[in-house]
């Protein structure tokens, strides 16, 4: 017996008013009214849908006001039916199913031999692997009636299911119900709209005027068993059935989705990987050339900035010297450096640029001219620096033309000029070398500041070479540009890089010109570039090296840093587009794919509700398909992602980055898909829909 008293229902206005109920087994209790008085806002509450426990309430000896939520879902979910004019299925799962799926969500387990006598009872028998959209409306009604049965409800509120139907089909349906109230001793409500079927109603209440008034009445009654409220969890496999009903569900559109959006992560992570590997690339190359490196200057005061290198105040360094460096364990190869100067304050310098032996570039550059092209440069005159095999500056030209063995040209000063250079190109520029030199005494006096301890001049006396120089004319291929960034020394970057087996030819075409100056000595290297070992102890090179002479003043690190970010810079500014391109691409998938996901949640979360699923087993559902939608986003992003790599970095994958790196790429697929996974699917825990 259902008994309910004190019924009040109102939204923006009042629809019923202190309403009594009541509703027996084995009889089919109807509820009729005009559509919109109150009829289905009735059936919701009676049914627990929307019980907010607002009106006293009993059904076959329980009271359901003391019951928590909780225990109304669970009534809901084993032992109380609700069906509705629009029924609610699982539209991917055929009518068997549909009705499995039923009863384990009331903790029962459907045997074919009960699934086949129900289907017979509503008579669908025959139709078991039909989908519910291939079935009539009249065979839906009986398929929800069905869903009631094998989830072993005692209670059935049905809400104007006939009231699409045409007559035989309702008559089919009603036949149905008296079945089950009559013989199975079922308590049956009926909302209709429909007067003829007043007539096999045996309780009609009628809603007239915000009142429930009782227009037919049966006094037999039937008892039935004392109701209790079920307890059982739902299994995990349960919960993955459901998810993956909702995967299949959509699965065209969820397929596209899903391979696009791992496409996507998997070109996104592997951008990241070249991005990486670029970097690590030039940090190498940067190592390379840096710590690969040392520049010993000889300096007459024994300690000098690197804007005196090279001036006149440098000695040359003897033979024996030079024979000691070499000798020092961990040093590869030394070098005599000799930069060549470019002009100076009396003398212009015409560039020419050929191509196939004819002129296509002139210009004259005067000392008045040098501040505009120099931009930044020292007032240093010289500018001509040779380069050796072992700085590899094709890797880090940002132009090279293909022809070896050339000259490269500062980019800012190619650019500055008007230069464009193209394959095939010679250029010819005026280079001054020191030939000779004298040497000088001076003498130095060191004026103390605030913060010495001694406050007298300090005078000393030093030698320092005065060099004579000797200008000829060059003419070299143009091998590519240089990044401005580049540089020899500290405060010293050169306009042009000339190869350094040159050296000897340009010093004899300098000492053929060369007239002997009276106490002037032949000029030797003033400073040496030394290239060390891979496994050298820098540290303990540069102490060696420096105990050879008081006067050597011996630098490292002084190439390139700034060019090693930049063109890590500009290999970001491309991944960047490349990633942008892709979230781009992604991001349009997803919108089109969640405006129809939207809907498609919508609809589930209903079935879910008008089920008796409690809000933790909602969210069950929707993490375990978050879950599964992870897992294929990442599966296929990975096979995806593996093939890139081993068809695009292949040796640095296999040779260089394993396992340690690949790891850190896996897990930011992870990470990725697992971002993504909540874009497309986080919809699913949105409270709207649980």
């Amino acid at each position: 017996m259902l008994k309910s008293k004190h019924i009040d229902i109102s939204y923006n206005q009042s629809i019923l008013k202190d309403a009594c109920f009541e509703a027996h087994h084995g009889k089919l209790t109807g509820l009729i009214g005009e559509s919109g008085s109150g009829k289905s806002s009735l059936l919701n509450r009676l049914s627990l849908y929307s019980y907010d426990h607002d009106f006293e309430y009993e059904i076959d000896g329980l009271n359901i006001k003391e019951l928590s939520k909780h225990d109304c879902l669970q009534l809901l979910k084993s032992k109380i039916a609700y069906l509705r004019q629009e029924c609610t299925f699982m539209d991917n799962m055929r009518i068997d199913g549909n009705l499995r799926m039923e009863a384990k969500i009331a903790g029962k387990t459907l045997s074919d031999e009960r699934l086949h006598q129900v289907l017979k009872e509503v008579e669908l028998d025959g139709k078991e692997d039909l989908y519910p959209a291939a079935l009539s409306g009249g065979e839906k009604q009986r398929l929800a009636i069905a869903l009631a049965l094998v989830k072993g409800a005692d209670i059935l509120f049905l809400d104007e299911i006939t009231s699409a139907l045409d007559e035989v089909n309702t008559q089919k349906i009603i036949q149905i119900l008296q079945h089950l109230a009559y013989e199975d001793k079922k308590l049956i409500v009926l909302a209709t709209h429909d007067d003829s079927l007043i007539d096999v109603l045996d309780v009609v209440y009628e809603i007239q005027d915000k009142q429930l008034v009782c227009i037919k009445k049966s006094k037999s009654e039937v008892s039935a068993h004392l109701l209790q409220v079920p307890h059982h969890r739902l299994s995990l496999v349960f919960y993955l059935q459901m998810a993956w009903a909702r995967i299949w569900k959509k699965r065209m559109l969820y397929l596209l989705t899903l391979v696009g959006g791992a496409v996507a992560i998997a070109i996104f992570v592997f951008a990241e990987v070249r991005l990486y590997q670029t970097h690590v690339q030039y940090d190498q190359l940067y190592e390379t050339m840096t710590t690969a490196e040392l520049m010993v200057n000889h300096n007459c005061f024994g300690n000098s900035g690197f804007s005196e290198h090279f001036m006149e105040e440098n000695l040359p360094i003897s033979p024996d010297l030079i024979d000691e460096i070499h000798e020092i364990e961990g040093v590869h190869t030394v070098y005599p450096y000799e930069p060549y100067f470019f002009m100076d304050k009396f003398t212009s310098n015409l560039i020419e640029v050929k191509a196939n032996g004819h002129l296509v570039f002139s210009e004259e550059i005067a000392h008045d001219d040098q501040f505009d092209l120099l931009l930044y440069r020292s007032t240093n005159w010289w500018g001509v620096s040779p380069y050796y095999p072992e700085q590899s500056l094709e890797e880090i030209a940002t132009l090279t033309t293909g022809t070896p063995n050339g000259v490269y040209i500062d980019e800012t000063f190619a650019e500055n000029l008007g230069l464009e250079v193209k394959r095939g190109q010679t250029l010819s520029f005026d280079v001054q070398i020191p030939v000779s030199y004298h040497v000088e005494t001076i003498s130095v006096v060191q004026v103390p500041d605030s913060t010495d301890a001694v406050q007298e001049d300090i005078e000393s006396i030093h030698e320092v070479a005065a060099i004579h120089l000797e200008k000829i004319r060059i003419e070299l291929p143009i091998s590519g540009l240089l990044p401005s960034s580049y540089q020899e020394l500290a405060g010293t970057l050169p306009y042009f890089y000339i190869p350094y087996d040159l050296r000897d030819e340009y010093e004899d075409q300098a000492l053929d010109q060369y007239i002997p100056i009276e106490e002037n000595q032949l000029m030797t290297a003033n400073a040496l570039k030394v290239f060390l070992e891979p496994d050298a102890d820098h540290e303990q090179v540069k102490r060696q090296i420096a105990t050879l002479s008081n006067r050597f003043v011996v630098t490292e690190n002084y190439v390139n840093f700034q060019e090693a970010q930049t063109l890590a810079l500009r290999a970001d500014r491309v991944m960047t587009y490349v990633i942008l391109a892709i979230v781009g691409i992604l991001t349009m998938m997803l919108f089109v794919y969640s405006i129809y996901h939207a809907r498609d949640i919508h609809k589930d979360s209903y079935y879910y509700m008008i089920h008796g699923l409690q809000l933790r087993e909602r969210r069950a559902i929707a993490f375990v398909e978050l879950g599964m939608t992870w897992l294929m986003f990442f599966v296929i992003s990975l096979v995806v992602l593996n093939y890139l790599m081993i068809n695009g970095i292949a040796d640095y994958v296999l040779s260089h980055q394993v396992p340690i790196q690949y790891i850190y790429f896996v897990l930011s697929d992870m990470m990725v898909s697992f971002v993504i996974t909540l874009i497309v699917d986080g919809q699913l825990l949105r409270k709207k829909y649980l």
